[in-house]
């Protein structure tokens, strides 16, 4: 008996235009690799947290490829103001038009979500030493209040010091010219 062999042409559309990224509109199969499937968990995350579409559907598809080859989505917290600013680095991410500035694996989207998750740095804005210095500060936070205190104590006893010897210093230079 004949065997039913349903396979796509090189160029044909495999998958839900929903989600799909960018390059599997463009229909050259070299591109598609995991960062593919980055983008899809990025709608799916995007869509768990705002509950839209990154790209809401238009009148046609041709717009709505237009869109999603062309356009950045909407920030998620223009949506949904409790979406933190981490989570919201992490689905832009994975949701970047070009793939090489999406994680490289579904694993490493993954990795990011558990950083978030526990307050540590994410991957998707290791860019920023404030950001760095701001998360690090979170999670010690008492550390923090303890460090700050010192410095706060150290800088007052150093304007009083300096005050104090500015002080003597004018009391010396009236008894020197009396």
């Amino acid at each position: 008996q004949a065997m039913d062999t349903a396979t796509t042409q090189a160029g044909e559309f495999m998958g839900t235009f929903a989600y799909a990224a960018p390059e599997q509109f463009r229909g050259t199969t070299a591109d598609i690799d995991t960062r593919t499937d980055v983008y899809a968990l990025g709608i799916l995350l995007y869509e768990a947290t705002t509950r839209q579409h990154p790209f809401p559907a238009s009148s046609s598809l041709p717009e709505f490829i237009k869109a999603v080859e062309q356009r950045e989505p909407k920030r998620p917290s223009l949506i949904s103001p409790d979406v933190s600013s981490e989570l919201e680095a992490v689905i832009l991410r994975a949701l970047a038009t070009e793939p090489d500035r999406r994680y490289q694996s579904a694993g490493a989207l993954g990795d990011d979500i558990a950083r978030c998750l526990t307050g540590e740095p994410v991957e998707a804005r290791r860019d920023s030493r404030w950001y760095l210095l701001r998360k690090t500060v979170h999670r010690h936070r008492f550390a923090a209040v303890i460090m700050s205190a010192f410095a706060i104590l150290v800088l007052g006893f150093a304007v009083v010091s300096a005050r104090q010897t500015r002080r003597i210093a004018i009391e010396r230079d009236r008894a020197v010219s009396a």
